[in-house]
């Protein structure tokens, strides 16, 4: 009895829920595509490179429909079972509310997973094909290209500024770089006008330089063509414009890197590490709206579906609502990244536990 009430219980949640995933992809991949149609006419772009970029895109839209979707599943579910009076005839025959919530949020654990395990595998790689169209189609430039870039490294006492940064030739451009010594005092100062990253060397040879050699109150200005500074640790993926490139990098060489940039710019570690967090806990999603639907009082007298729905949608409102504020809020530094994402899944978690405490036995 219990395992074929698991299975009627499952089998209607994802009957629903798989259908509503690619109905709201299908709406999603439309709507991207009409949104860029006007660019694809004026640049002329030909039709199967656009059917590529729409099927790239298509791993992503499935993502972001997994929580939305089953949310909707479970909810017409279970207002479905109190509408037509089932849920009374479980209750009275000694099955608790609980034990049928249960193999549904079993379910909502394996979405969760599911979602991991498919952005890691198949969402980061078609994201990837998805940037590199397009920066063919709509740039010039590489999107990893950057301007106005200071780093700081606090263990040699090295302070780098670059006007602009070339991804494709390693180069820096109208650079200044400042030594400092461990007291916090200007040693000297060195102006290029640019610098080439030197693989074999595995360092940068800043070419047009002045020096300007500190020496007390005396300032000692001298030429030099090409200088190669020694225990300059900046390699070029500092340079990076990684707004985007943190979420398709691979899990260990992003927490390498998110290390890395901690000690050299910890305004942008601040994003930077929330991008992976969110990254990194975004699987959690589903499993929240899943629980919201479980959470929510289907004792309504009519329009069961209705009010039920609105009631989730109102609560999921609120979680995104948090979500974002706290997302804000890790990246301007004033909690961390971390908390970013799971502040707002603690909150639901607690609220959706009392509100099932309080009505259901």
């Amino acid at each position: 009895m219990k395992i074929r009430l698991d299975r009627y219980i499952l089998g209607s949640v994802l009957k629903v829920g798989i259908i509503s995933v690619l109905l709201c992809s299908l709406v999603l991949v439309s709507v991207d595509l009409l949104s860029n149609l006007e660019q694809y006419i004026q640049l002329a772009i030909p039709a199967m490179q656009i059917i590529l970029r729409s099927l790239y895109y298509l791993p992503e839209a499935v993502l972001i429909s997994l929580g939305p979707a089953f949310l909707f599943s479970i909810t017409y579910y279970l207002s479905m079972l109190q509408a037509n009076n089932e849920m009374i005839c479980l209750l009275n025959s000694g099955i608790p509310y609980r034990r049928i919530i249960r193999p549904i949020l079993f379910l909502a654990l394996l979405v969760s997973a599911f979602y991991f395990l498919f952005n890691e595998t198949v969402g980061i790689e078609a994201l990837k094909q998805k940037q590199l169209l397009e920066d063919k189609f709509f740039l010039s430039s590489s999107s990893y290209d950057s301007r106005n870039v200071t780093l700081n490294d606090r263990n040699d006492g090295f302070l780098l500024f670059a006007r602009k940064y070339t991804d494709t030739k390693k180069q820096i451009s109208n650079t200044v770089l400042i030594s400092k010594s461990s007291d916090g005092k200007i040693l000297w100062k060195m102006n290029s006008d640019k610098a080439l990253w030197n693989s074999s060397i595995e360092n940068w040879e800043f070419t047009g330089n002045t020096i300007y050699q500190v020496d007390g109150d005396m300032v000692y200005p001298r030429r030099e063509d090409v200088t190669v500074v020694q225990n300059l640790d900046i390699s070029p993926e500092l340079f990076r414009n990684v707004q985007s490139d943190i979420k398709t990098m691979e899990l260990p060489v992003a927490w390498d890197y998110l290390q890395k940039i901690q000690n050299y710019d910890h305004t942008e570690y601040n994003t930077l590490a929330t991008d992976f967090y969110q990254r990194l806990f975004s699987c959690l999603t589903p499993f929240v709206l899943m629980l919201i639907a479980c959470s929510i009082n289907y004792r309504f007298k009519k329009n069961v579906l209705l009010f039920s729905i609105i009631c989730c949608l109102c609560i999921g409102v609120i979680y995104y609502v948090v979500q974002m504020l706290s997302l804000i809020m890790a990246n301007q530094g004033m909690i961390s990244p971390m908390a970013g994402m799971l502040v707002p899944f603690a909150l639901i978690l607690v609220l959706s536990l009392g509100m099932t405490s309080t009505f259901r036995t």
